[in-house]
């Protein structure tokens, strides 16, 4: 065994290309071949340690053949050059192979070594004939193209078997981190319930004997405590958004908007006007749409103006192969320079004390659009509104 045959070896190992079932992207080149050349057989071989196996083949049903007969041991020897055997009956490397005084009776060969990205030699395309043949120039310069196609399959097969293996590793962590987020956001919640309820019993008990100070310390802790449980329930959205946009489904927008506008609002006394405009019957998820419009409606809400009565218009364009969704309101606007920066987790461009919030609702929007292959613009001007403008495919 030497270094060369190590080599092939690891590589066809490392291109599962040993031992594998026949795949149609080969069938088709090993048939084209054997059209283009006239010649009853044409095979894709890879060259094991101690055998010769045919990936590929046509006109024959041997599937493998013995490294010490094999044609193909002997081609890959040059790899720049068509390994040529007009007649084996009549060459001395060949007259004594049982592939040629035996079934099948080979008699004339053509084979171009296929090599692996790093230059390692691991078979042939070759076509057989069972009687003298002659290739014409094109016939050979044909069959050098096809060889060049089977090496690039053979490279793009493996990178496609890396991304499908990194892909079930990506979902398997994707799965694993969610369920950590849930086990995270329970173990957290349980504390901060024990503070919020005790904080409150305690209260209670000795309220009557609170100062002022005293009752602005309470106050502290149980707004302290609200605030965690929110924070809390928005970090376990944005775990679950990178995956979960459910199933899709023929929905109606306007109805879904009118449905969580009422809801947002339902204990404001100075209510928002909301415009719906053109909006459609998706089909899509559900469940991201509802995230996505009641973060929307949510940020809308609650940087409106103080001065001015709110205004929200929702209206979408339809095109040939999406929708484009817009929604606009009347309240503080943001700077543009911040455009990029509002949809980046814990990003925010207001002290709590203005304005409470953790920071993730537009971060989960994002992740959101990306999943569902959507995309988010914002335009802006302070102090005169914000657009948020989401590009849906159909």
């Amino acid at each position: 065994m030497t270094i060369s045959d190590i080599e092939r070896q690891k590589a066809l190992i490392e291109l599962n290309l040993i031992d594998t079932a026949s795949e149609k992207m080969f069938d088709d080149i090993t048939e084209l071949a054997s059209k283009i050349c006239k010649t009853p057989v044409a095979l894709i071989t890879v060259l094991d340690i101690h055998k010769q196996l045919f990936k590929s083949r046509f006109g024959i049903s041997i599937t493998e053949a013995p490294i010490e007969q094999a044609f193909c041991k002997l081609a890959i020897e040059k790899p720049d050059e068509i390994f040529i055997v007009e007649d084996a009956r009549k060459d001395v490397r060949f007259i004594e192979n049982p592939l040629v005084y035996e079934n099948p009776k080979i008699v004339s060969y053509y084979g171009v070594p296929l090599e692996s990205k790093s230059g390692v030699a691991l078979g042939t395309l070759c076509v057989i004939d069972y009687e003298v043949k002659i290739l014409t120039e094109e016939q050979k310069e044909m069959l050098v193209i096809l060889s060049k196609h089977v090496e690039y399959l053979i490279e793009l097969r493996a990178k496609t078997k890396l991304v499908n293996e990194y892909q079930v590793k990506i979902e398997q962590y994707s799965k694993d981190m969610e369920d950590f987020a849930y086990m995270a956001v329970h173990d957290l919640k349980a504390p901060v319930r024990a503070i919020d309820s005790f904080t409150k019993l305690i209260d209670k008990k000795y309220h009557s004997t609170w100062d002022e100070k005293d009752e602005k310390y309470i106050g502290f802790i149980l707004q302290s405590t609200g605030k965690m449980n929110d924070l809390i329930n928005n970090l376990l959205e944005y775990s679950k958004s990178t995956n979960a946009v459910g199933n899709f489904e023929k929905f109606d927008l306007n109805e879904l908007v009118t449905e969580l506008f009422n809801s947002l609002t339902c204990t404001i006394q100075e209510k928002p006007k909301l415009i719906c405009t053109n909006l459609p019957t998706l089909f899509s998820s559900k469940i991201a749409f509802t995230v996505l419009f009641t973060n929307f409606l949510s940020n809308a809400i609650k940087y409106k103006k103080d001065t001015e009565p709110l205004t929200i218009e929702i209206s979408a364009k339809e095109e040939i192969d999406s929708w484009i969704l817009s929604i606009k309101d009347t309240g503080i606007g943001i700077e543009s320079d911040y455009f990029d920066y509002i949809f980046k987790p814990f990003k925010r461009l207001h002290s709590n004390s203005k304005y409470e919030g953790t920071g993730l609702g537009l971060a989960i929007c994002k992740k959101i659009a990306d999943n569902l292959k959507a995309s988010i613009h914002v335009n802006s001007v302070l102090n005169e509104g914000t657009t948020f403008i989401v590009k849906v495919p159909k």
